[in-house]
């Protein structure tokens, strides 16, 4: 009898072995314990997907080799989250990287899917981005897609893979990087190993320090919130956040930034040809840049993907003559045209909400580099790329870091904008109304605009950019009304106050002979000037 309680216990104990099967350890984290951690700081019942880990690894060797390895573990519990993370779109350059998918597996009825230690056939697929797929120049660019299998509600997803960017950090590198994700975090880390160390290296916003053992540092921080809600473009600004820097300074930045954007030979002589033609009859500086960028839209159409994932620009004469450009090539080649046009151009770094130390030399968030240019002109001017625009100084003021030339090198020190305490951005319209037996309706008004609302860049000029603007303002916040007169009072980069003179139809009156009046925002305002993500 003894006996047999003793097999029947051995038994159970394997049984119980087998009911309760372990994740395991993986790249050095018990995901056993993240999960735990999961089930105690959450209602997973209530929960779309937990990051048990969002993990970053930057590894940088003396050839200046990039590795970057993306470690993540995801509970799933509902569609919601299957969507956000069963399928991954991972972006590369086949002409300069190389991408190693070194975990990609399931986690339910405990057991992995498809094994502990094997990648399906089928789970990674090779392809062209759809928006490069008519731009042949761009065709080294890939997504390559990442499929989950064995996936059943709820489950653990693992994904680990690292691309390496040949010779991508020489000359010095970059990143920053927003700790929180759009999903809750159980652990959120960023480790960085590079000879030496980085040059520069900063936290924001209630980040950790980092942890420095030898050439390696290393950021930690658990039990992250997501990002706060409405989403933005720049959470840097307000999340916690690292950043850090290789460059030796802002010198260092701008000989890299130049040379990524580096025009090439001259233009060719059917494209100067065309410039001479749209510059005939521009007779003042703004003219002459509109004319440009006119150029720039006609002849170029955008490709727009994200341009971190091409080093250097295509010679100005190519992007031309193929009439596509993504980001840093539309840089290329705007410079090479401002310069043709008589206009001196520098590159600026701009790295958002997150860079704020003079001492940081950074190249910027990877899409905001702009083309300062300066001739002449009542301050300077920056073309962005995004949409051929043209912007003040003013717009940047308080958030960009813009660097100016310097004696004895490229650069020079940086130069951080910042409002004088007291002055407030703003955009007023003040309009008086009055009946007109003959005209419907008559009055005058004042627009002003100060700081980063004053307009300027977008009325000045010699044609009649002035009663664009005015016109554009007057009929947004009066339906059909129409500019009759207006008169600059104050024209500057930061205040703008002109009057101006307008009628409008009278609207219909209703039953009763009521007329009702409705106004709306004057265009250029504050909700012009929001990101797109914010409504």
């Amino acid at each position: 009898m003894k006996r047999s309680l003793i097999i029947i216990a051995a038994c159970l104990c394997l049984a119980s072995t087998i009911l309760a099967q372990e994740m395991g350890v993986s790249m050095g984290h018990d995901l056993d314990a993240l999960l735990s951690r999961a089930h105690e700081t959450h209602d997973l019942s209530r929960t779309d997907a937990i990051l048990l880990l969002e993990s970053r690894d930057v590894d940088i060797d003396a050839a200046g080799d990039m590795a970057t390895t993306v470690h993540r573990v995801v509970w799933i519990g509902t569609r919601a989250g299957l969507r956000a993370h069963a399928d991954l779109r991972i972006p590369w350059n086949s002409a300069d990287s190389e991408l190693d998918v070194t975990i990609l597996r399931t986690w339910r009825d405990d057991r992995w899917w498809p094994s502990a230690d094997r990648i399906s056939e089928t789970a990674v697929v090779e392809t062209l981005p759809y928006r490069v797929g008519h731009a042949p120049d761009y065709a080294t660019m890939r997504e390559t897609m990442l499929l989950h299998d064995g996936v059943e509600l709820p489950c653990v997803m693992e994904t680990a893979y690292t691309i390496t960017r040949k010779g991508f950090a020489a000359g010095g590198a970059d990143d920053l990087f927003v700790l929180p994700q759009a999903d809750p975090a159980v652990r959120v880390e960023y480790t960085l190993r590079m000879p030496d160390g980085p040059a520069h290296h900063r936290v924001y916003n209630g980040a950790p320090r980092a942890r420095r053992n030898g050439d390696t540092l290393a950021w930690v921080l658990d039990d992250v919130p997501a990002l706060k809600r409405p989403l933005t473009d720049d959470p840097a600004a307000y999340e916690p956040g690292l950043a850090w820097s290789s460059y030796a300074d802002w010198d260092a930045v701008y000989v890299k930034m130049a040379g990524a954007v580096d025009g090439g030979p001259d233009l060719p002589e059917a494209l100067v040809e065309r410039l001479d033609a749209r510059l005939a009859d521009a007779r003042s500086p703004m003219a002459r840049l509109r004319a440009v960028t006119a150029l720039l839209g006609d002849d170029v159409r955008a490709v727009r993907y994200d341009p971190d994932w091409w080093t250097a620009a295509r010679p100005a004469g190519r992007i031309w003559e193929t009439g596509y450009a993504h980001r840093t090539d539309r840089l290329a080649l705007a410079a090479a045209l401002f310069e043709q046009a008589g206009f001196e151009t520098q590159y600026t770094p701009n790295a958002g909400g997150l860079q704020s130390d003079r001492d940081m030399p950074m190249a910027g968030v990877r899409d905001w580099p702009l083309l300062r240019i300066q001739n002449g002109l009542n301050g300077a001017i920056f073309y962005d790329p995004d949409g051929d625009r043209l912007h003040g100084i003013t717009e940047f003021m308080g958030y960009s870091v813009w660097t100016e030339p310097g004696e004895g090198g490229p650069q020079g020190s940086p130069l951080r904008f910042s409002r004088p305490p007291g002055v407030v951005s703003g955009l007023a319209l003040t309009l008086d109304l009055a009946p007109d037996p003959e005209a419907g309706w008559t009055g005058h008004g004042v627009f002003e605009g100060r700081e980063a609302l004053s307009r300027w860049a977008t009325m000045a000029g010699s044609g009649d950019e002035n009663a664009a603007v005015l016109g554009r303002a007057l009929g947004s916040v009066c339906a059909g009304a129409e500019l009759e007169s207006h008169s600059l009072e104050t024209f500057s980069p930061y205040e703008v106050v002109a009057g101006f003179g307008f009628t409008m139809p009278s609207p219909e009156a209703d039953d009763s002979g009521a007329v009702a009046l409705e106004f709306g925002a004057p265009a250029g305002g504050l909700s012009d000037a929001l990101p797109h993500d914010i409504h």
